[in-house]
């Protein structure tokens, strides 16, 4: 199959698989004023599909007892909508009088997407562009160890490869300017934000490149974006790469910063930069959450999060953020963990304090970054074996893998010395541990109380947490 485009066989296996796809298509397109939005969930992972413009829920569209899907708009505004089967979504872009049908496995949600009916080239586009830019980035580490002429080589070449298949589409489809802002975006945006963010990552990964420094010129792409594209404020590939800009003029002027004045100099940036409300309390959102998920010792008269509150007006957001600096601050050490539910390898529900009979370490891995999944096994199993007195646990974040004794088997990883576990609830997870970070390992004793909720395994004076 063509890298950039759905071969016709692949799209009449797919639809074949439903056959009330391609009977509702061409009924669809008798219709000169309705909006059909439809499709089939394999592995569904929740009831609904939810329906998303602009960050306001559209419409709760609920599953039938063969995981489908079908409603009909009297009038469905033009633009860039999200649908969400949680805990994912994807785009889904309705010109007028479109009629969408769609089907995804959640095993490979965005991998198995695709689109059926009138509107489905623009929409495969959209998909077809995320998928070539999430390969890109799976490849963009080892570039910024790279010189800024190299790097800059490489860089460009995907990026060329990208607006090839933009143009070619574009050529081919002839879609409406509306579109057209969402196309170009997702061709461009994640070149820029590379270019924002090789800058940062170079001397970070190569400190000893003491003369590293990039010239003036090198930010002239800047020039032609607008920064307070109200359009383009619910688009992930813009939102991200406003906040790896900050991120950027914030490091190159102030590398030796603390992590709190850090923090706080992205928000100044933010609040001068962005006029948007909507787009800055995103982008606030991003800045704090990852603020707060790599802090341990959070006072109540916090400046990072004063601040916060002074440029957000999403109230949504502000609960979350809230929440999650509650969350930390219950996992201080000296007090109890809070419990969760969890599964162990004969799928029972199993409290989290029954765990703790000993000092305990825990861990998290997933399926999905099985290099991380290899290397914090190999590193745990080589502990365990040196530290026989401590237990360490095991706690799979995919909540939906029934398969993991048997991968974790194949690829020698399972040992009796680790005990495995799986979460029954992300959210609970989320919510109670504070946990988003696969190097964030829990240290509690023998009664449940923390030792350490943000030890890193990976870090050099680990051990000492033993």
């Amino acid at each position: 199959m063509n890298n950039f485009t759905l071969s016709g066989l692949y799209k009449i296996v797919i639809l074949v698989g439903f056959g009330f796809v391609l009977h509702s298509c061409n009924e669809f397109k008798s219709s000169d004023y309705t909006t059909y939005f439809g499709g089939e969930i394999i592995n569904p992972k929740s009831e609904w599909v939810l329906l998303y413009k602009d960050n306001q829920l559209i419409d709760s569209i609920p599953l039938d007892e063969k995981n489908r899907f079908f409603v009909k708009y009297d009038s469905l505004a033009q633009g860039l909508y999200a649908f969400h089967h949680e805990p994912e979504f994807q785009y889904v872009y309705f010109d007028k009088n479109d009629s969408l049908m769609l089907r995804l496995n959640t095993h490979d949600f965005d991998e198995s997407l695709v689109f059926c009916g009138r509107g489905e080239e623009k929409n495969n586009f959209l998909i077809e562009m995320y998928l070539l830019n999430k390969k890109d980035k799976a490849q963009m580490n080892q570039t910024f160890d790279l010189s800024v002429e190299e790097f800059l080589q490489v860089a460009d070449s995907s990026y060329q490869q990208a607006l090839a298949f933009y143009e070619k589409e574009k050529n081919k489809l002839e879609w409406s300017a509306d579109f057209e802002l969402y196309a170009k975006a997702a061709a461009d945006f994640h070149y820029y934000s590379k270019r924002e963010s090789y800058p940062i990552a170079h001397p970070k990964r190569n400190p000893q490149d003491s003369l590293f420094s990039v010239s003036d010129e090198y930010y002239d792409f800047r020039n032609d974006i607008a920064l307070n594209n109200e359009k383009l404020a619910h688009f992930v590939p813009y939102v991200r790469y406003l906040t790896s800009r900050i991120d950027n003029l914030t490091y190159t002027k102030n590398s030796e910063l603390t992590k709190d004045a850090e923090a706080l100099k992205k928000l100044t940036f933010l609040d001068s930069l962005i006029e948007n409300p909507f787009l800055k309390s995103r982008i606030a959102n991003h800045i704090v959450f990852f603020y707060l998920v790599n802090e341990n010792n959070l006072s109540d008269d916090n400046k990072i999060l004063e601040k916060y509150h002074q440029i957000t007006t999403d109230s949504i957001s502000k609960a979350r953020i809230e929440r999650l600096a509650e969350s930390i601050k219950n996992m201080a050490s000296g007090n109890k963990l809070p419990e969760i539910s969890l599964t162990d390898n004969q799928n029972r529900t199993v409290s989290s304090n029954e765990l703790f009979n000993s000092k305990t370490v825990v861990f998290f891995w997933s399926k999905k970054s099985e290099q991380h999944c290899f290397s914090i096994h190999k590193k745990v199993n080589a502990l365990a074996q040196q530290y026989t007195n401590i237990k360490f646990v095991a706690i799979n974040l995919d909540e939906d893998f029934p398969e993991r004794r048997e991968f974790l088997s194949k690829n020698g990883l399972q040992t009796p010395q680790v005990k495995q576990y799986q979460i029954a609830d992300s959210k609970e997870l989320y919510s109670k541990w504070t946990t988003p970070r696969f190097s964030q390992t829990l240290i509690v004793d023998q009664d449940g109380i923390i030792i350490n909720a943000f030890a890193n395994i990976f870090e050099t004076d680990f051990e000492k947490n033993l």
